[in-house]
């Protein structure tokens, strides 16, 4: 990586201070340089050195990256969290593209999947692209659908059921949440959250932006959906765009 610049050309007497300080206080070089520039102070960077260190200690020491240590040393967290946060990052890298539609495609079989406004489509996925896929059913032609308008898949057979047997929640339905199609204004969950519900198997609810309250148990987790054995039903992928709200049942 790169290493910073400092703002101004060195003469040669900053050079021979900055190699000095590199010398004598073990500093790397381009601290030392902005030492000698008059940039930094030298209290400042043995400062920054000394929590780099801690830093990459606790790292070490507990098996978990720089950054989540660095946020576990700045207080943001205690280290069962710190530890949660790096299990739910180490999932993340063996399930992180996984997804129905996926293995849909792949198998030939049939879902039915929910959309706006709680319709059920039924059909095999044929196209599968970013945000967008077809779906084909038995007879007609194939339906194009966008994945932001979509709430959840489960079997063919099963989606009206669980539309049936799901709460309202009226508040959320009132605030007729349009789809957000910038994944930066969508509502985000922390994966440790997540990860908690899998390790727990503690039953959660999950609220889709149309108020549709599903609860259960959560399977598995991608980065663009979620699995969940539905309390009393199927098991069920929500897309987590459509959700709103997740929390403890």
């Amino acid at each position: 990586m790169a290493q910073p610049q400092s703002k101004r050309k060195l003469t040669k007497d900053d050079l021979a201070k900055a190699l000095k300080l590199r010398d004598q206080n073990g500093i790397p070089l381009y601290l030392a340089k902005a030492v000698a520039c008059g940039e930094r102070s030298l209290s400042d960077v043995l400062k920054q050195m000394l929590r780099e260190d801690r830093i990459a200690k606790l790292a070490t020491k507990h098996e978990i990256d720089h950054d989540i240590a660095r946020d576990m040393l700045d207080g943001d967290f205690d280290l069962d969290y710190a530890l949660l946060k790096m299990r739910a990052r180490r999932y993340l890298q063996e399930h992180r593209e996984r997804s129905c539609l996926t293995q849909a495609l792949e198998s030939g079989e049939p879902v039915a999947v929910c959309a706006d406004p709680d319709r059920v489509i039924v059909g095999r996925v044929r196209e599968l692209e970013q945000y967008t896929f077809s779906l084909a059913p038995e007879s007609g032609p194939p339906q194009a659908l966008d994945k932001v308008c979509c709430h959840f898949v489960c079997a063919p057979g099963e989606a009206e059921a669980v539309l049936r047997d799901c709460l309202v929640d009226e508040g959320v339905r009132e605030l007729d949440l349009a789809p957000e199609r910038s994944p930066q204004e969508r509502t985000h969950f922390k994966h440790a959250v997540l990860q908690g519900f899998l390790e727990s198997g503690q039953p959660m609810r999950a609220i889709t932006r149309r108020g549709l309250v599903l609860t259960g148990k959560l399977e598995w987790f991608s980065i663009w959906e979620i699995g969940m054995q539905i309390k009393r039903g199927p098991s069920i992928t929500v897309f987590r765009h459509a959700l709103h709200l997740v929390s403890k049942a």
